[in-house]
């Protein structure tokens, strides 16, 4: 319905200007007619999309958060080698992540990820990576997030990788 206002504006606008400027019938302007007033329209405050609200997301399955998971087997980053327990540190950070966008831990999906393996090198298959990611991993198809974990030593962090232009990266 908010839609809408706008276009009824208009239209009542367009009215009141024709009805201003109507002609009497022998082809010559009213003289007695008062001039057309143009009221002001109301503007209606429609909210910005919201890219990152979750029925915007660009996502590779919709509805449903798409992660790849590498060294599932390394704790504490991920424990049993199961990311979809949530148990570790980078599985638990997942399914923040992802109440963060807005899904639901059903609605999160993992694909366990081969070493050296650029999930996005042929089209995304995955939203993001996660991982044992190093800031320095970001390939010519891929960007990497800000760093979520460093190390005490301040070598090396950790981000997240995501597909080179996912709008993704900013949510």
């Amino acid at each position: 319905m908010r839609s809408l206002l706008p276009v009824a504006g208009a239209l009542l606008g367009a009215a009141v200007l024709v009805a201003g400027c109507s002609a009497s019938g022998d082809g010559s302007a009213d003289p007695g007619a008062a001039p057309p007033v143009i009221g002001d329209v109301p503007l209606v405050d429609e909210p910005a999309l919201d890219e990152c609200s979750t029925e915007n997301l660009t996502v590779v399955n919709p509805g449903q958060l798409t992660v790849g998971a590498r060294s599932v087997d390394v704790e504490p980053l991920f424990r049993a080698g199961d990311p979809s327990t949530g148990e570790g540190f980078d599985a638990a950070l997942t399914y923040e992540i992802a109440s963060a966008l807005g899904f639901e831990r059903p609605e999160v999906s993992w694909v366990v990820l081969e070493p050296r393996v650029d999930p996005f090198l042929e089209g995304s298959r995955v939203d993001f990576v996660i991982g044992q990611v190093l800031a320095a991993g970001a390939t010519d198809s891929s960007v990497a997030s800000d760093p979520y974990l460093t190390l005490p030593s301040g070598e090396e962090s950790y981000v997240l990788l995501l597909a080179a232009g996912n709008p993704l990266v900013t949510c």
